[in-house]
């Protein structure tokens, strides 16, 4: 992935978090390689943002992530805060960060992200964090959702062949899922989209549609 062009934002989009809410796996979660591996990478792809944002190749930082861990006490998008605020350089001047807490995975959080903050702030050029075995997943929702008018670059941190293999069957039937959820309806037409995670993906089905809070009142420093 080329780094050397400036985006408007890096766009961490979280995996697991510790039941705690931490972005460090418990020591009963470390016996679920599964689950550890999947806690770490959220905390990987949170330190990627910052890193990108205080190396000068991101103006800002958008942390995507809802209540996708029951038993946590807060959003991956909070808990994703915390940690970032842990390893800020400075406590008066922060980096410019911004929360996504409706999402429930890998395609509410590409939806959520474009309708609450991306579109409000007239955002063009965007940094999209994961990691490698993820990357043809977010490039297809992606490429769906925002179609040809942003300017977008996947990020995959590198994980282990094991993982990867482990995962190769999972992201190839998600990519299938979401397709046939998705089908029929024009890439980047945002109410066709939005009415579609609705009306017909399992993790929405039946769940009212989100009141949009204005992007400031997303903003990190109304949460810590």
């Amino acid at each position: 992935m080329a780094l050397e062009e400036k985006a408007d934002a890096a766009i961490v989009l979280s995996n697991r978090i510790s039941q705690n809410g931490s972005l460090f796996p418990t020591g009963i979660e470390q016996k679920d390689t599964f689950l550890a591996e999947s806690i770490n990478e959220t905390r990987a792809r949170t330190e990627s943002g910052l890193f990108l944002v205080y190396n000068g190749k991101a103006d800002s930082l958008i942390l995507s992530g809802g209540y996708a861990d029951k038993t946590a006490p807060w959003t991956h998008a909070i808990a994703m805060a915390f940690h970032t605020r842990k390893l800020m350089y400075s406590e008066t001047d922060p980096v410019p960060t911004t929360l996504e807490w409706f999402s429930l995975d890998s395609v509410s959080q590409l939806i959520f992200t474009k309708e609450l903050i991306v579109k409000p702030k007239n955002m063009a050029d965007l940094k999209i964090i994961s990691h490698d075995y993820h990357v043809e997943r977010i490039k297809t929702i992606t490429e769906f959702v925002y179609g040809k008018d942003f300017k977008i670059e996947i990020l995959g941190l590198e994980t282990t062949p094991e993982n990867r293999k482990m995962r190769e069957g999972s992201e190839r039937k998600s990519i299938e899922t979401f397709k046939e959820t998705f089908r029929g309806i024009a890439p980047a037409n945002d109410e066709d989209i939005v009415s579609a995670l609705y009306e017909r993906h399992g993790l929405f089905i039946g769940k009212p549609r989100i009141d949009y809070p204005r992007p400031e009142e997303c903003s990190l420093m109304n949460f810590l």
